[in-house]
């Protein structure tokens, strides 16, 4: 709903319009909304995607200096390890329409070149008053601190006051820092300005840094200040902002998307990032661990973007990790240990970049290992930005370091040094770190690819800020790059094809420029989202606009605005190919409805003792290198009607230290605790399955557990299986717990008739040999007797099912199709196992599909006619690609085990790069491995980084080791095309986002064909730092032809917050349609229901 009113342009707005090709209102006349036609695009016949313009051209001679001289002995610690980089703002200051640059000399003076179009700038800084004071710059903002329509620019230094330049509307400036209350003095870093309080104008979180001056060892306290009518009044511990860090980005983000500013924090070293959520009331609480997955251990630039176009902003912060294997090893692998020693009491940090994407309303996965970006070297700015016009967030990266601080030789030899000083000479007469800028393509369905060279973007060097605009007025975004020790770089976008949009706005209620407003972009089954944020990256201002490439697409459909005052509004008809100005206006409108969710959480009452706990069980130093974590699988989760009163009852199983726990159904309104003793009394065992079967024939169910797990000593009794017979009421009664001759651990179970004599026998996996990962113990199989059962030791198939691989599930279903049940086993470091019943028993399966290619860490397997053609497939878990795992037939992962009991919990992962086996771990923690072994054969770290496998560790020792496999980490279908042969397929990209820790088959739609649900457990990158990762759960839904479409908790509805584990489909209240289970490890049970 458009008002009609006079159209009225300010200034900036007139001539910029003005150099366009042609100007328009939507509706006839209105002051609300203006447009203009974008300059044509200049055509270019060939090269990259940008073009770098010489300063010789564009006027721009900006040489970075980096030479205080006090930088390798007082100020070390400030100036490298502090606030190091020096920032770029970018916009229209004289208000001619073209957007200007200023820069920040870290020792230089800083600089304001305005521009005169074509990519033709002019250093006006002493015409201007903008020549400063002599200081070690930090950043800058771009603002307009008064509301009053133009940009002024805040300065940052370390170490000195802090400036303010208000700008007079034509683009002169007088500095007032301290009529305004900004001339902190401290060791400032970057400005980040936002309206936190939603009050109209723009306050001030200023991060900061180590400021050697202080005497304070952890680093200057970051200050929230509050702008109260043009005086900005610091409210830092009244806000609830506290700690001391050594941070280099605060971005504002509105992570709850509740219309109020939030602010993420990344800190440097140990301090763990902070998330602030604004409380609305001028208060701030770090729910940081509550609503991140993940978070870098030295965390550097951020940046937010909607990059996969679900209307959702995401985020992304970046490290030091590299993709190098010899720059890994010499650099981030070889200071990774400290991983040990950082605390456990936040969020889960790892060194390497994250990226975040909002998954549901209150719900976070951390994708950067399936998106490719885990790893983008020493990374400073950070950025997401759609560079080619197709729709698509790309990301850039600007990298690079004055010297390599954490090579691991170098800080080793350095500590020999007595002073800091001392130190630092070791690192001042090594190399400047010089690093290659990376930028990646979008390509979609999270994958990106790196295009560096192909763009022109590959630069060498050391580069700090990256901030965009349109210089041009030709709607792609052009680049400006601050370098360390040299000229800025100017990168013209000479993108030639995407159709693309560019929104600026004018408040009203809300401050002048809309900083905060968040845009919605509407184009038929397509959304993209965008805020409007001043500080991004790494010490980098933005251009105030919103710029949306299109792709091919031509007609648009609506876009929303929420603006910072919290009024909303719609703009409808506009046109691609136009720079917009949108003023604001509480339309009366209404956000477009987000389709209905599948699900949505049962009101059925459940139980506090539906919360499933988990001791913790201390992996290292003993499991220091083992590639899994088998001490958090459960909770095991069943259903079944256990006292015969037409109900579906449910059984959670117990871990080592929590009893099973059985809830009695109470006409589908509730779930009872049943107290059962001889549960308890079993409360030491971890239970690895749960089988319901009528064990005595007596017409109830009884019930079969299997003890598993590695937490207990061996031989302990309480690895002892057990049977509970039923009393038909649902209370149970233990008969015994010898099934194995020995108490060992056991793993997966299945009854079923595998002698076809009429009776359930029991199938029972065996558990992991505690030290000796994968090694397993025997799989057995029990025969029914008259009295019970007995273990088969003579038929073919127990022979064979006895070392079948180490099972993590074992299903019964009939997928030859002859109407007899035939199994399938999802197998650890193995391919899946196909038996079939035929007339001489259960026998194994050759040939079925190609087995090589099936390598892989199988967690789950399901069944079902997937692609509707009569036949049984089978859906399979595996690790998933957001893993560090990259596995190929051609180029495995590879692992090594332990074959003796002589070598137990010593490991070696590694994988196959051009024909060379190379290790995944570093040296120090092989060290602690194998006592003296690496000096022997590597003299350092360089040289360990430059070896393989057999060098290393010698083939003497190899030979003591098993040796394991994995060409495949992908979740799969398995098709029956025809009888007995399947192909593999992919599940789609979204299936791939986590260990598929249970997979279950089931109409959820309605529509005939199963669809999947697949709880997920995301992989950490090192077990032995013991710092879990929060997953998920999706719901795929089937085309009918085995095509599936993944949904996240957007549309699905199936937020599970914290740690999935197993899954069930029952219809708990009988109304016709099925509840989804989640059994959640150290959680409650979840129970889902249709709507």
């Amino acid at each position: 709903m458009m008002r009609s009113l006079e159209i009225v342009f300010p200034v900036s707005f007139a001539l910029c319009f003005g150099a366009m090709s042609s100007i328009g209102v939507i509706g006839g006349a209105s002051d609300q909304v203006a447009w203009a036609e974008l300059t044509a695009i200049e055509e270019v016949e060939s090269g990259p995607l940008f073009e770098m313009i010489e300063p010789e051209y564009s006027g721009i001679h900006f040489e970075n200096l980096y030479d205080h001289p006090q930088r390798w002995t007082q100020l070390w610690h400030q100036y490298f390890l502090g606030t190091f980089g020096s920032g770029l703002s970018l916009g229209d200051v004289d208000g001619d329409g073209l957007p200007d640059i200023f820069a920040v000399g870290k020792d230089s003076p800083n600089a304001l070149y305005l521009n005169r179009g074509d990519f033709r700038f002019e250093d006006v800084t002493a015409a201007k008053g903008l020549e400063g004071q002599e200081g070690i710059g930090a950043g800058s903002s771009m603002l307009d601190i008064d509301n009053d329509g133009d940009l002024d620019i805040y300065v940052t230094y370390t170490g000195f006051p802090n400036e303010l330049y208000i700008n007079d509307g034509e683009g002169n400036f007088v500095e007032s820092s301290r009529e305004w209350g900004l001339a902190i003095d401290t060791g400032s870093n970057a400005p980040s300005f936002a309206d936190y309080d939603r009050d109209g104008d723009l306050d001030l979180y200023l991060q900061c840094n180590f400021l050697e001056s202080s005497g304070i060892p952890e680093g200057m306290p970051d200050l929230l200040f509050e702008n109260r009518d043009g005086t900005f009044v610091e409210v830092t511990e009244a806000a609830g902002i506290s700690g001391a860090g050594q941070g280099h980005s605060a971005i504002w983000w509105d992570h709850d998307e509740d219309g109020w500013p939030d602010l993420y924090v990344a800190n440097d070293f140990e301090p763990a990032d902070k998330l602030y959520r604004n409380n609305q009331d001028g208060t701030f609480t770090n729910v940081i661990n509550e609503a991140m997955v993940a978070a870098p251990y030295s965390a550097m630039g951020g940046d937010l973007g909607d990059f996969n176009n679900d209307g959702h902003v995401d985020f992304m912060v970046s490290e030091m990790a590299t993709h190098d294997h010899v720059k890994h090893h010499r650099t981030i692998g070889s200071i990774s240990t400290k991983l040990l020693w950082a605390s456990t009491d936040t969020v889960s940090q790892y060194m390497k970049n994250m990226v975040t994407t909002k998954i549901g309303p209150n719900q976070f996965a951390e994708v950067s290992y399936m998106l490719g970006l885990d790893a983008t070297d020493w990374t400073w700015a950070t950025r997401f930005a759609d560079f080619d016009n197709d729709g698509l967030l790309d990301a850039f990266f600007a990298n690079g370091m004055a010297r390599a601080f954490h090579d691991g030789d170098i800080g080793k030899t350095s500590t020999r040094a007595k002073t800091g000083w001392q130190r630092m000479a070791f690192f001042k007469n090594s190399p400047q770190y010089d690093e290659q800028n990376l930028a990646y393509r979008n390509l979609g369905d999270y994958v990106f690819e790196d295009v560096s060279e192909e763009w022109g973007l590959d630069l060498v060097g050391v580069s700090f800020a990256s901030a965009y605009a349109d210089f041009d007025q030709d709607g792609d975004l052009d680049m400006a790059l601050s370098n360390m020790e040299g000229n800025l770089t100017l990168y013209r976008n000479n993108s030639q094809s995407g159709a693309r949009l560019l929104v600026e706005l004018e408040g009203v209620e809300s401050n002048r420029y809309g900083v905060g407003a968040k845009l919605k972009l509407f184009a038929g089954d397509q959304v993209m989202a965008r805020e409007i944020v001043l500080t991004r990256g790494y010490l980098s201002n933005d251009e105030p606009v919103a710029h949306f490439g299109l792709g091919e697409i031509e007609d648009l459909d609506r876009l929303e605005i929420q603006w910072p005052s919290g009024a909303f509004q719609v703009v409808e008809d506009l046109g691609v190919n136009r720079r917009y100005r949108i003023r604001e206006e509480a339309d009366g409108s209404k956000p477009k409805d987000d389709a209905l969710t599948w699900f949505v959480r049962s009101e059925m009452q459940l139980p506090r003792e539906t919360v499933s706990r988990e001791d913790h069980f201390q992996m290292f130093p003993m499991q220091l290198l083992i590639p899994a974590v088998e001490t958090r699988d459960g909770p095991e989760l069943a259903v079944a009607d256990v006292n015969g009163d037409g109900w579906t009852d449910v059984l959670l199983g117990g871990s080592t230290g929590q009893e099973s726990r059985l809830f009695l159904n109470r006409g589908g309104l509730s779930l009872e605790w049943l107290d059962l003793d001889d549960f308890d009394d079993d409360f030491d065992s971890e239970d690895r399955s749960l089988e319901f079967f009528d064990y005595e024939g007596d017409g109830d169910l009884d019930l079969f557990v299997s003890s598993g797990g590695i937490e207990l000593d061996a031989e302990d009794d309480f690895y002892e299986d057990r049977v509970y017979l039923n009393d038909g009421e649902g209370e149970f009664e233990r008969l015994g717990r010898a099934f194995r001759p020995e108490p060992v651990a056991s793993g997966a179970s299945v009854a079923f008739d595998y002698d076809a004599d009429g009776d359930l026998d029991l199938l029972v996996a065996g558990g992991s040999v505690k030290g000796m990962y994968p090694q397993y113990e025997d799989n057995l199989v029990w025969r029914r007797v008259e009295k019970g059962f007995e273990l088969d030791e003579e038929s073919s198939f127990a022979k064979a099912f006895r070392r079948s691989g180490n099972i993590s599930e074992l299903i019964a279903v009939d997928w030859s199709g002859d109407g007899k049940l035939d199994l399938a086993q999802a197998v650890l470091w193995g391919a899946p196992v196909l038996w079939e019943s035929r007339s001489e028993g259960m026998e194994r399966v050759e040939g079925a599909f190609e087995e090589r290619g099936m390598l892989g860490v199988w967690r789950s397997v399901a069944a079902g006619d997937f692609d509707g053609d009569g036949r049984m497939d089978f859906a399979l878990g595996n690790y998933g690609l957001n893993t560090k795992y990259k596995a190929s037939e051609k180029e495995p992962v590879r692992f090594f085990a332990p074959d003796n009991p002589y070598m137990e919990n010593t490991y070696i992962e590694a994988y196959v790069k051009d024909g060379r086996v190379l290790p995944m771990e570093n040296r120090e923690l092989h060290d602690i491995q194998f006592p003296g072994l690496m000096d022997k054969t590597s003299k350092n770290i360089a040289a360990f980084a430059e070896m393989d496998v057999e060098q290393i560790f010698t083939a003497e020792l190899l030979s003591k080791y098993k040796v394991y496999d994995m060409t495949d980490t992908r979740s799969v279908l398995l098709l029956q095309r025809e009888r007995g042969q399947f192909e593999k397929v992919v599940l789609p990209r979204w299936a791939q986002s986590g260990v598929a820790i249970d997979i279950l088959a089931e109409d959820v739609d309605g529509d005939g064909d199963e669809d999947l649900v697949i709880a997920h457990e995301m992989h950490a990158p090192q077990h032995w730092a013991e710092r879990f990762l929060r997953g998920h759960v999706s719901l795929l839904l089937n085309d009918g032809s085995g095509g599936f479409e993944a949904l996240q908790p957007w549309k699905s509805g199936l937020e599970a917050y914290g740690y999935p584990r197993r899954l069930a489909w029952v219809d708990l209240d009988r109304d016709g349609k099925g509840e989804l289970l989640v059994s959640m490890n150290e959680g409650p049970l979840l129970v889902f229901e249709l709507r």
